[in-house]
């Protein structure tokens, strides 16, 4: 790490947690707000407020303990008055102040002249008056050793403006310096709106700039058209034992009109959970293996990989289609054998996580790319696996749909297919909020659907216990055994799933659930992406409010696949008004697009696409509701930039992004 001031390891570490590792990341870490203090005389006091003042200690300090705390009292001069402070669990006081010392008192008054006070020191008084930031930090770094760090950053700060002074001086905003100073160490509410504003533009100009820069490598990528016999296609889409809906007959529509160009395609396939997303996929690899090239569909875990595998293997092997799953937990020598099929063209379609972007894959003929979730992977992963052919044609699949408004600015000139509908007797999930962190209040009545035959997940946030109080699956399933085949000696097989298994044996465990030799699955997120049992109906998510309402809502997609009704419930133990509005806003829809909308406006892009769709971190000051005029003017600059981006005026900014994008890349991994 490089600082301006030396750190202690404990400051570093409490540092390092916040994401902060250098000057310029510091620089980046803005307050979440500010503290105004302000020098009221004391004939305007009244009892509730918020008050500093400065004063002479009168007297000694006197401590009382009360079991583990203490209650220090003594009396302060000020204003002409003796003003009598207490403070509490500050035992060591009376060694730092005494009798004579100026002291600056921060606190609450109580009314006749008494003072409860949070903090105290004995610095210049008139410095701590007007705004202080206030940050989110963690243990092991005081607020005070903070603010220290910045102003020396600060003063040691050596970076010229990002956005270019045409730029700045059309929208009035400041010198990136100047902006900086105001956001961490402002004068006036003035200075901080003028700072954010500032910062805020820039923010979303970076952000715009990263995905033209991305999409660039794609957009103008020619190839050969992809020639294959239509009438087989429409022989495999008939024999399937129902109807496409409109959506995936709109989407397959454009994915292959785009395999049969001369450009390459980049395209985005979005669609709410169980939309049918992979079956169209699955259609575009067969007319590429028809064309006689190699397509390639990396997911992002081992459990959606072999799922996935299945299913193709199902849906194509009759067509003589040849498959073959590359992950990581297989041998050295099995990888060894599919790796020299692939790159003597006696497979068609592989189906693999990350083990596809190794060195040593290498493939005949690959002429598609498929990505599931695609939020998952870092830029760089995508990269390579395209990198392995001759201009593949590309396509991203999301299940987290984006609102068409948004969609071209997160995805710039990437072609958006959306499959809107969902097949025909698919029932909505029927979702109840229970507002006790218990799945006691109805598993009586999950019990009694489950002698029908229905099967159970139970979802936790954590594998064990840690020093939060979120639910552990392995609690969770003791407790589950305990109570359901021991007091209410039921006789249910209860599995334990998570991500920290083997692959087989995670692998072993989902079939089991799925064969239904298995009833109950308590498991963590593991099974959020792409988990296919549609005998699986019913779900309950302890501690619903920690996660993200695309998030439950991926999570709810794994019930209700079939023709039988889902139930979710959504378990929260949150006394929070607004976690729990957010909550009652899930029972209340089923639409992924209304949900993604929702909880983008309240929890920005990079929670709900992943932090390396974007490249950049989430907009740390920008707001994509209210700030969407910013973010769509920033983006018409960032086209005009790329368009001129030759210009030695935009030198500095177009590094800058590609410095962020080499960071990206460096920590690329699976999420």
């Amino acid at each position: 790490m490089t600082f301006p001031l030396k750190l202690s390891k404990k400051e570093e570490a409490a540092l390092a947690s916040l994401g902060i590792t250098d000057c310029e990341s510091l620089l980046g870490h803005y307050p979440f707000r500010y503290e105004y203090l302000e020098d009221v005389p004391f004939s305007k006091w009244q009892p509730g407020d918020k008050v500093i003042f400065c004063g002479t200690l009168l007297g000694k300090v006197s401590t009382a303990r009360f079991g583990k705390r203490t209650r220090s009292s003594f009396v302060v001069e000020a204003s002409n008055q003796h003003l009598q402070v207490a403070i509490f669990n500050r035992p060591w006081l009376a060694r730092q102040i005494t009798p004579g010392m100026l002291v600056t008192i921060i606190g609450r008054y109580e009314g006749h002249q008494k003072v409860t006070a949070a903090n105290y020191n004995t610095m210049n008084y008139q410095a701590q008056l007007g705004y202080t930031a206030i940050y989110h930090l963690k243990s092991g770094i005081t607020p005070k050793r903070f603010g220290l760090l910045m102003a020396e950053a600060l003063n040691q700060m050596n970076a010229d403006s990002l956005v270019p002074d045409n730029l700045i001086q059309k929208y009035q905003l400041l010198k990136r310096r100047q902006a900086l100073r105001q956001i961490h160490f402002p004068q006036s509410e003035e200075e901080i709106q003028t700072a954010t504003r500032t910062l805020k533009y820039e923010g979303f100009l970076l952000f715009a700039l990263s995905l033209l820069r991305k999409h660039a490598q794609f957009s103008d990528d020619t190839k050969n058209p992809k020639v294959f016999d239509v009438k087989k296609l429409e022989t495999l889409i008939n024999t399937q034992p129902f109807t496409l809906t409109s959506g995936q007959k709109r989407s397959l529509e454009e994915i292959l009109n785009d395999l049969q160009s001369p450009r390459s395609m980049f395209r985005l396939l979005q669609g709410d959970v169980g939309s049918g997303k992979t079956l169209v996929a699955a259609i575009a690899a067969y007319a590429t293996c028809l064309s006689g090239q190699q397509s390639a569909f990396m997911v992002p875990t081992e459990i959606l990989a072999y799922q996935q595998f299945d299913y193709f293997k199902e849906l194509l092997e009759p067509y003589g289609v040849r498959m073959v799953l590359l992950v990581a937990s297989l041998s050295a020598k099995e990888k060894k054998a599919i790796r020299q099929e692939l790159a003597n063209g006696l497979v068609d379609i592989v189906i693999g996580t990350h083990a596809l972007i190794q060195e040593a894959v290498n493939f005949f003929d690959l002429g598609l790319v498929v990505t599931d979730e695609q939020h998952r992977f870092g830029v760089l992963q995508r990269t390579r696996l395209l990198e392995k052919g001759k201009s593949p044609d590309y396509l991203l699949m999301s299940a987290t749909p984006i609102p068409r408004t948004l969609a071209t600015i997160f995805f710039g000139d990437l072609a958006v297919s959306t499959i809107d509908t969902l097949p025909a007797k698919r029932k909505p999930v029927k979702t109840v909020l229970i507002e006790k962190n218990s799945l006691g209040p109805v598993l009586l009545q999950i019990l009694k659907l489950m002698e029908s035959g229905e099967r159970l997940y139970v979802v936790c946030g954590a594998i064990e216990q840690s020093e939060s109080d979120v639910r552990n699956v392995t609690d969770i399933h003791e407790a589950l055994v305990n109570e359901i085949n021991g007091r209410l000696k039921k006789n249910y097989t209860i599995a334990l799933l998570h991500g920290k298994l083997e692959a087989s044996e995670k692998e072993r465990i989902i079939s089991e659930f799925a064969a239904g030799t298995t009833q109950i699955l308590v498991s963590t997120t593991v099974i959020e992406v792409g988990i296919n049992i549609p005998a699986a109906n019913l779900m309950a998510i302890y501690d619903a409010d920690r996660f993200g309402l695309s998030q439950l809502h991926q999570l709810r997609g794994r019930i209700g696949r079939g023709e039988k009704q889902g139930y979710c419930w959504l378990l929260s133990g949150s006394d929070d008004p607004a976690a729990l509005a957010r909550l009652r806003f899930l029972t209340q829809t089923t639409d992924g697009f209304e949900i993604a909308r929702y909880d983008l406006a309240q929890r920005g892009p990079g929670d709900v696409l992943g932090h390396r769709q974007s490249g950049l971190p989430n907009f740390v000051l920008g707001d994509l509701k209210k700030d969407y005029a910013i973010l769509h003017t920033a983006q018409k600059d960032a086209e005009t930039i790329w368009q001129n981006r030759q210009e030695p005026q935009y030198a500095g900014l177009l590094a800058e992004v590609e410095k962020r994008l080499g960071k990206d890349d460096e920590h690329s991994g699976p999420l």
